[in-house]
């Protein structure tokens, strides 16, 4: 099922169960609780849910997580942004000092984290003179609020912008800017 509100995704799930399924799979931290809840009352279908944010003594046994791990292809992509700040200098574009790329990040946890920072790695792994700019949306996947971060990324400066949501929003920005983009897609 896709493009299920929140509020309605315990429904789904309920309508699920009855119609025979034994393994969902949730994404989204909006239906986190939904997903427990559905767990607690059918102890017989297993729900994997993407992510996970609620402490572990509250699961029920048959309530899971997973994840993906992004840090490798954001590396990659933090390579592709180095090279291209590295012509940019090269081609006497922009100097050194106004080359510097910007991350849209999402929360400021742990995934968030490995994310940039492995971008990050992979930029200075090839171009040793890179410095980067993070701004936190505060929210998931919220099309606003990365409006406003790549915005100010640009504001700030930065020649090209990457972001950890799978929105294009970051990208609009960029275009309507003159900076560079370079995209995460990773689902």
């Amino acid at each position: 099922r896709e493009n299920i509100a929140a509020e309605n995704c315990f429904a789904e799930f309920s309508a699920m169960v009855k119609s025979g399924c034994n393994v969902i799979f949730t994404a989204g931290d909006e239906f986190e609780d939904y997903a427990i809840q559905a767990a607690q009352e059918n102890p017989e279908v297993d729900f994997w849910h993407y992510g996970g944010q609620s402490h572990v003594d509250i699961r029920p046994e048959n309530f899971h997580t997973y994840a993906i791990d992004t840090s490798q292809q954001r590396y990659l992509a933090g390579i592709v942004a180095g090279h291209k700040l590295n012509e940019l200098f090269e081609n006497e574009i922009a100097a050194k000092s106004n080359l510097k790329p910007g991350y849209v990040a999402e929360l400021p946890d742990a995934d968030s984290i490995s994310d940039y920072t492995a971008f990050y790695i992979g930029a200075k792994s090839v171009c040793d003179f890179v410095t980067m700019d993070v701004h936190f949306t505060g929210t998931v996947e919220d099309e606003f609020a990365e409006l406003a971060s790549a915005k100010v990324l640009t504001a700030a400066g930065c020649t090209l912008i990457t972001q950890q949501s799978v929105l294009n929003t970051a990208a609009s920005v960029c275009e309507e800017n003159g900076v560079f983009f370079i995209g995460n897609s990773c689902l």
